[in-house]
């Protein structure tokens, strides 16, 4: 494979780690957006998305998925998984905002009125 091949919404194998990488969005040739699941299953691994290079991608990578395996991928299930793992970060950074901002952001939002 060459470097032009790394495209968003393509599917890239390393046989030995029995993975398969979706590359979800890119910002140039240094960010890459990437999420993986199991190359026998399709099963996603679970954990947030990650980022590299188009070149590490292709160090990573032994060739391109085949349409069997892509079909394989449960890739609705990935993405509940990402909607939840979404929620647990917003629970976590809301219980870092103190009161008197989110007070003022809920009635910038006009979702208060002012006591």
């Amino acid at each position: 494979m060459k470097i032009n091949q790394i495209r968003v919404g393509g599917f890239y194998v390393n046989e030995k780690k029995g993975l398969i990488r979706e590359i979800m969005s890119g910002e140039g040739d240094e960010h890459i957006f990437w999420r993986s699941y199991h190359l026998d299953d399709g099963e996603p691994v679970a954990h947030r998305r990650s980022c590299c290079s188009k070149q590490a991608i292709l160090r990573w990578a032994d060739r391109e998925a085949d349409a069997v395996e892509i079909a394989r991928l449960q890739r609705a299930e990935a993405h509940a998984q990402e909607q939840e793992e979404g929620r647990e970060l917003i629970n976590e950074v809301l219980k870092q905002v103190p009161d008197k901002m989110f007070q003022a952001e809920v009635r910038r939002r006009g979702l208060m009125k002012d006591s």
